[in-house]
Formats: C-alpha cells, sequence, structure tokens
C-alpha cells in the first residue's frame, strides 16, 4: 500500500511505483481528488474502473455532478475497513482479469 498526503505527490508516486487501484479523496491539498483522477486515467488508463473515492460531500453540488458520471466506485465518510477491504478485492479481481487478458 502506498499512501500520499495531497494530489501531487500522488500522482509523482503513482509515475514511480505502479499500482493496481487508487482510493483518493474527493478534497486533497492542492490538486482535488477529481482532477487528480482525471490525470490519472489521462496517463494509465487501465486504472479507470479500479478507482475508489472516499468523501463526506457526496452531495454537494459541485461533487455530485462529478461523482454521478464517471466509472468509480464512492465510499461514502465515515466508512468501515470493511468496505475499503471489499472494494479493494473487486479491484484486484480486475487487475488480474486485465493481466491474465494482457498474457493471453
Amino acid at each position: 500500500m502506498l499512501t500520499a498526503a495531497d494530489g501531487d505527490a500522488a500522482y509523482a508516486l503513482l509515475a514511480r511505483e505502479p499500482a493496481d487501484a487508487a482510493l483518493l479523496d474527493v478534497r486533497l491539498p492542492g490538486m482535488s481528488g477529481l482532477a487528480l483522477y482525471l490525470a490519472i486515467v489521462h496517463r494509465w488508463p487501465r486504472l479507470e474502473g479500479r478507482i475508489a473515492f472516499m468523501t463526506g460531500d457526496a452531495g454537494a453540488p459541485d461533487v455530485r455532478v462529478w461523482l454521478e458520471r464517471g466509472r468509480y466506485t464512492i465510499i461514502r465518510k465515515p466508512f468501515s475497513f470493511r468496505q475499503i477491504a471489499e472494494w479493494l478485492a473487486v479491484a484486484l479481481r480486475a487487475a488480474d482479469r486485465t493481466a491474465s487478458d494482457r498474457r493471453a
């Protein structure tokens, strides 16, 4: 598991350390989680569908519109570690399928 304090650091970390899934907060210092999502799927399209957003602001107008349109999971705060583990298991199965498809 890799962690970063803000969107710019997360993007730089992904450039150095490939990931199979990403959990982003909607509200990040500097680059927003939504902007980070766009940057990630632009550079690493294989991660689309394997990104989740955690948020306590899902009902905010600026967030709600975004969250209704993308291919990502929304995990509402407060959340349990079980919710994260369940999402991650699904995301990693998707990563395994993608890797198997590339080998075939």
